[in-house]
């Protein structure tokens, strides 16, 4: 997989003050640049009434949620944001 990345997915990982969920954003960015095909990647799923480019990538810290949004094509992934599963609820 070739990643990329938008400068608003950098302003939202540096907003990030809990070192485990970057730990664990870390460990799912590397799993997916490792990963063959799009189906492969855990809790991807494509968002309803989006673009449909537009997927999310669940991460489940502790007991919080937080969704990874990027753009999918064929073999690229941009990255585009970190949320959290109560933002993406009122906001998508």
């Amino acid at each position: 997989m070739e990643l990329r990345y938008r400068n608003s997915f950098y302003r939202d990982l540096d907003s990030i003050a809990n070192r485990e969920l970057k730990r664990e954003i870390e460990k799912l960015i590397l799993r997916i640049s490792h990963a063959h095909v799009i189906s492969s990647i855990p809790r991807m799923k494509q968002l309803r009434n989006c673009n449909i480019y537009e997927y999310k990538i669940e991460l489940r810290v502790q007991t919080k949620k937080y969704w990874i949004l990027c753009d999918v094509h064929s073999t690229r992934i941009i990255f585009t944001g970190i949320k959290s599963e109560s933002w993406c609820k009122a906001n998508l």
